[in-house]
């Protein structure tokens, strides 16, 4: 979104205190960690933003609402939350079981961050749709999460053998299978030939077409 606002003219200012960046653990949960992000909310409240028409808060900010709507200070707040921490922890990931009183607790901070913002936006009409099922809101405007431009460009053709490489957390059972049924979508084949998954280094390999090329 932030590149497709500065591609239309839009001057951006980003107010960012880093707590996940550069951790190899990525998103580790415990005291320690729930004490930096304490930390990192309050350095953001007492911070005073430059006189802007509006504020936009990204991915992962559903604690990230309070302080905003402050910083605000009437203007509109617009929220980009790319996921559902409810639906990502319980339904996706499985880390609480649904209807416990972990996956009650995400489900009320959605649904307030949700409802703090003067407009949510989804990456999906899916995601819009839930999103506004949620937390009980109107129309939820779309915009589609884009590949980086400087990286990807136009003109380029899969080889006879394509193989596609995810990196990331750990893929669910779900997850592994959508990837192996969109992939061959997008290449226009139906031949998977290789399909491993290695789990220490966290690695799905997929590869199409012709196995002895």
């Amino acid at each position: 979104m932030i590149s497709c606002l500065r591609a239309a003219g839009v001057e951006v200012l980003e107010e960012h205190v880093s707590v996940w960046d550069g951790d190899r653990d990525g998103w580790g949960a415990g005291p320690t960690r729930a004490l930096q992000l304490a930390l990192a909310e309050g350095r953001l409240l007492a911070r005073r933003p430059a006189d802007v028409d509006a504020f936009i808060v990204g991915y992962p900010g559903q604690f990230d609402l309070p302080a905003a709507r402050r910083a605000a200070r009437g203007r509109p707040l617009v929220f980009n939350p790319l996921v559902s921490l409810a639906d990502t922890l319980v339904s996706d990931r499985g880390r609480f079981r649904a209807g416990s009183l972990a996956a009650r607790v995400l489900e009320t901070i959605d649904r307030r961050a949700f409802r703090a913002a003067d407009v949510v936006v989804a990456d999906t009409e899916a995601d819009a749709q839930f999103f506004a099922g949620l937390a009980g809101l109107g129309e939820v405007p779309v915009c589609f999460v884009g590949a980086e431009d400087r990286l990807f460009k136009p003109g380029w053709s899969p080889p006879d053998r394509f193989v596609a490489l995810f990196i990331g957390s750990p893929p669910t059972a779900l997850a592994s299978q959508v990837i192996v049924q969109v992939i061959p979508l997008g290449y226009g084949s139906s031949n998977l030939s290789d399909v491993v998954f290695d789990p220490i280094t966290n690695r799905l390999y997929v590869s199409i077409g012709n196995s002895n090329n």
